[in-house]
């Protein structure tokens, strides 16, 4: 809500991500960070660097395209990209679970917390435990294992069995 009370409407896109967008949709290799900031008037590593990540997530939606960052500007993901994105999308998650759970136990006596509280963080926690659990690299061994049998990804109950949740 605004100030006033009322709705606030969609913030329109900038004319600088306009112009990113437009151009790195009609792009199909390398595009230099030269190019891209000729293109939108501002140098695209350091004043135009957020239009840049926004251009990136709008061409992502509308054209189902993401751009990477290689050195010296950009340049489209291909499907030798997918297994690495993915892995790290795992490793992060595993990381941040790990991180999560000791940083709540440097917290000190959480038995001062009231139930509503103590709920909310046990569910959390247990969450989280799930997370760190399944992202193990010995459980991500097993999955591609089952993956490779199937020669297809897993379903999420197909998933949940191999580690015996049925």
């Amino acid at each position: 809500m605004g100030d006033n009370g009322k709705r606030r409407s969609i913030p329109e896109r900038s004319m600088v991500t306009s112009l990113l967008v437009d151009y790195l949709s009609h792009q199909d290799g390398f595009v230099s960070d030269g190019a891209l900031s000729k293109v939108c008037g501002a140098d695209v590593t350091e004043e135009a660097r957020g239009n840049m990540t926004s251009a990136r997530k709008a061409v992502r939606s509308e054209k189902g395209q993401w751009w990477k960052r290689v050195k010296g500007g950009y340049e489209p993901c291909t499907a030798k990209d997918a297994g690495p994105l993915a892995r790290y999308g795992v490793d992060s998650m595993h990381r941040t679970a790990h991180r999560t759970v000791k940083r709540v136990e440097g917290c000190g006596d959480l038995s001062g917390l009231d139930n509503t509280e103590r709920v909310h963080l046990n569910a959390s926690l247990s969450a989280v435990a799930a997370i760190a659990q399944f992202t193990q690299s010995r459980t991500v061994k097993r999955l591609e294992a089952a993956c490779q049998q199937k020669a297809d990804k897993l379903l999420v109950g197909e998933t949940l069995k191999q580690f015996g949740v049925e």
